[in-house]
């Protein structure tokens, strides 16, 4: 299925989803949640891809939403800050993670590590914390049961905390 077939009955979703990412952020965070569909939108049909189910558009439309997200901080010259380095915990920048640019700088190098470890460990928390999904709305979208999502979900958890506090120190 052709994203612009897929896309109108799925925009009411995406903006779901991006209102999930400002609602967990910072008040004064200047990305609107329509401006971030549509750059996701934008972003998608320059890649061309033809999305086989519903399933791998929302996997493919959060890991934009995230990619989108730390262009914007990084355009916003959070990388310069980066020397005033702190221990970051994955519980804090999954709760707030457009509060601080360090913490979605050092959740995207941790998720880089963890799709190389685990690609759907990685779907799992991309479509939880970019995404703003629920456990059973994951559960539909990778076509598993909502228990081995929660199970992922605690795994990846772990996983990211312990990453995290490795990688600010």
């Amino acid at each position: 299925m052709s994203l612009s077939e897929f896309f109108p009955d799925a925009y009411l979703d995406l903006r779901r989803m991006a209102r999930n990412q400002f609602q967990r952020g910072h008040a004064d965070h200047t990305l609107q949640s329509t401006e971030l569909v549509h750059e996701t939108f934008i972003r998608l049909v320059e890649t061309g891809a033809v999305f086989p189910n519903r399933a791998y558009f929302f996997g493919a439309a959060a890991q934009t939403m995230r990619r989108i997200l730390l262009d914007h901080v990084k355009r916003r010259g959070a990388g310069k800050r980066f020397g005033g380095q702190q221990r970051v915990n994955f519980e804090d920048v999954e709760l707030s993670c457009l509060e601080d640019p360090i913490r979605v700088l050092a959740l995207e190098q941790v998720l880089e590590r963890l799709e190389a470890f685990d690609a759907r460990l990685c779907r799992v928390v991309e479509l939880i914390v970019f995404a703003g999904c629920t456990t059973q709305e994951v559960a539909d979208l990778l076509d598993m049961g909502e228990s081995t999502v929660r199970s992922h979900w605690t795994i990846a958890k772990k996983w990211l905390s312990r990453e995290l506090k490795n990688t600010i120190q």
